[in-house]
């Protein structure tokens, strides 16, 4: 072979990642978690249905959300929501609503870049 042949086998083979003691860089470590930004609003809605859950949130509740109101010193995260169906967590017992039942709470968004969901506290009938 010529020096030209084993000069563009050698480039293919770096180029391709096959050249020996070359190989995928090492995967990346996943960083610390990102949580999402301060939020809270309170809410409006009706419940379009309730679901118990086996987790550390035991109910699941789905909403179709009529207002939303800015908290001091939060950002509002549900106000872009209002007239859209929404499915929130709660650890509030929600044995005493029903379908069709209006309440108002506190709806923050929580989690980071992995996942996040709709919290609902501070729940009462409207």
């Amino acid at each position: 072979m010529g020096k030209r042949t084993v000069l563009v086998s050698f480039l293919m083979m770096v180029l391709c990642g096959c050249a020996p003691g070359i190989g995928p860089p090492p995967p990346e470590k996943p960083g610390p978690a990102v949580p999402v930004v301060p939020n809270d609003s309170i809410i409006v809605a009706q419940i379009l249905s309730i679901k118990p859950l086996a987790d550390v949130f035991p109910w699941q509740v789905e909403l179709r959300l009529t207002d939303s109101q800015d908290v001091p010193g939060y950002v509002n995260m549900t106000r872009v929501k209002v007239g859209q169906t929404l499915l929130t967590k709660t650890q509030e017992n929600m044995a005493a609503y029903g379908k069709g039942d209006t309440i108002t709470g506190h709806l923050s968004l929580k989690g980071d870049e992995r996942g996040t969901f709709f919290y609902l506290s501070n729940i009462s009938e409207s």
